[in-house]
């Protein structure tokens, strides 16, 4: 009898042990659902997946493309397959996916509204495709989508209001799709935002919003190539965690915010291919201590040092820099070298020590200027560090020009223009016309003046220009207003004219 109730005891025990590991097993769900969508969605996209059978378990036998997690497909990365069509209704049969990676293929068309049911997604790539169509609805509805790569997608349309509440998106890549529009300032509504990549898109509005000094967690911003316009944002200083900014080939005005100095994090700077017109800001060598690559070249810079042992001395830079580049600037104001005596920028004089660890790349471009000739100064120092970087930097300073000014006609320096029009702020704007705009100023004897700056597209050549400042200095009318002086300095073109300058400002206005 005991040895029976013993053998119960145990045959019971095996019994309640294969029960328990029956309901381990019958926890982890087979996904025979999951491989059927996935063939639909391979035939739909007229490709061949040799392990994609119909009948298997995409987790069990371990089909090619995807990753699974306790039986369940988490993972769909089909980028660089060659798939074509558009995005197949049986997406939202794998309800467990978190990552979906369809980039880099041959897809269009629309996204089904059953794409909304991978409620898991946290991670959504399309781009590199040609989808030719809105912005998909169904992805404002995944509540957990945290990085949505759509650059160069081939999206049109409008970004839906929608799109701007979706309050878990960290990384927005969508770049290059240049038929589509969006609202720029609706983006600080994304406060998790951590990389904003929205380059060659159109916009409802062209400035930079002031608003995104709401988004403290931003550490990327790439928009350039939109056709921006306007001042930089001196709000943007509150953006203390930013590391890279990209603002290159916009149309943005008027001078860098003392404010940014608090962008410490700030490692890459891109705003070359503006109209920014400003005093040098050297204050980035210092205020800045992390950054590595700074490009403000084709901009309207003015008072910068063009020494660069004069750099490496004052702000140690030639340590810290991989790429500096300011050619295409104006090279004014006070001279860190001379031109008489020791000359510090003669390559003759230009010591070892003062060069041999200089930025891999510290250019000046002289492409930038279509006009160099014998009467314009160039010196080009050939360097080679200890590290093996090797470059070319190139000075400039351009000699007076060989025609003197008019009698009586003052020949302005862009440093008393920028003074007198505060950076040619808008303020100071009175009138806009096919030459360009007109900014009321005052001399130092405080009598007013109108400031008519060239546009690009009115711009002269020259020869063109100074027989205009010639003509103009010598007719004299009492219904002419009076040409007091001018400013002919890089591509700079400016006439300043002085009494009745509000007759000037109304025919340019009804110009417009």
């Amino acid at each position: 009898m005991t040895v029976v109730m013993a053998r119960w005891k145990c045959t019971r025990a095996g019994l309640l042990m294969l029960l328990l590991l029956a309901v381990s097993f019958s926890s982890v769900p087979c996904s025979p659902d999951e491989g059927v969508a996935l063939v639909e969605m391979m035939n739909e996209w007229h490709a061949s997946f040799p392990t994609w059978t119909l009948g298997g378990d995409p987790c069990e036998i371990g089909w090619e493309y995807i990753i699974c997690t306790d039986g369940r497909v988490t993972t769909l990365n089909v980028s660089v397959t060659g798939i074509s069509g558009p995005l197949p209704k049986a997406i939202g049969k794998l309800r467990a996916l978190n990552t979906l990676d369809l980039s880099a293929n041959n897809l269009h068309g629309d996204f089904p509204d059953e794409l909304a049911l991978c409620q898991e997604l946290d991670f959504i790539d399309i781009s590199r495709n040609d989808w030719g169509v809105d912005f998909p609805l169904a992805i404002t509805k995944l509540g957990k989508l945290e990085s949505l790569y759509a650059s160069r997608a081939g999206l049109t349309g409008t970004l839906p209001r929608k799109f701007y509440k979706m309050k878990s998106l960290k990384y927005v890549f969508l770049g290059n799709n240049t038929q589509l529009t969006g609202e720029l300032e609706r983006f600080s509504q994304l406060s998790s935002l951590v990389n904003l990549t929205v380059w060659q898109m159109q916009w409802k509005k062209y400035e930079l919003p002031s608003q995104f000094s709401l988004l403290t967690n931003l550490e990327y911003f790439n928009c350039h190539d939109c056709n921006l316009v306007g001042s930089l944002p001196e709000s943007w200083g509150d953006l203390q965690n930013l590391v890279e900014l990209s603002l290159q080939n916009n149309k943005l005005t008027g001078k860098i915010p003392e404010s940014w100095k608090k962008l410490t994090r700030m490692y890459k700077f891109r705003i070359d291919g503006n109209f920014i017109l400003a005093p040098f800001p050297n204050w980035m060598f210092t205020s800045w201590p992390n950054v590595t690559y700074i490009y403000l070249t084709r901009n309207l810079f003015y008072g910068v040092p063009y020494n660069i042992s004069y750099l490496e001395k004052t702000y140690n830079i030639t340590t810290k820099f991989s790429i500096l580049r300011w050619d295409c600037n104006y090279i004014g104001g006070p001279q860190p070298c001379s031109d008489r005596g020791n000359n510090d920028c003669s390559a003759a004089t230009l010591k070892k020590t003062e060069v041999n660890d200089v930025p891999a790349k510290f250019a000046f471009d002289p492409n930038c200027y279509d006009d160099l000739n014998s009467t314009d100064s160039l010196n080009r120092v050939l360097y080679c560090g200890d590290h093996g970087h090797i470059g070319i930097s190139h000075y400039y300073k351009r000699k007076e020009k060989n025609w003197e000014a008019p009698e009586k006609v003052h020949r302005f320096t862009i440093d008393e223009l920028a003074k007198m029009t505060s950076n040619f702020d808008d303020s100071h704007i009175i009138g806009i016309g096919g030459f360009g705009k007109v900014y009321s100023g005052m001399l130092e004897d405080g009598r007013l003046v109108a400031i008519t700056r060239a546009s690009a597209d009115g711009l002269q050549g020259h020869a063109e220009f100074r027989d205009e400042v010639t003509l103009l200095s010598r007719l004299h009318h009492r219904h002419l207003v009076k040409l007091e002086g001018f400013c002919d300095e890089k591509d700079f073109q400016v006439k300043v004219h002085g009494r009745d300058f509000h007759i000037l400002a109304a025919v340019f206005n009804s110009s417009m």
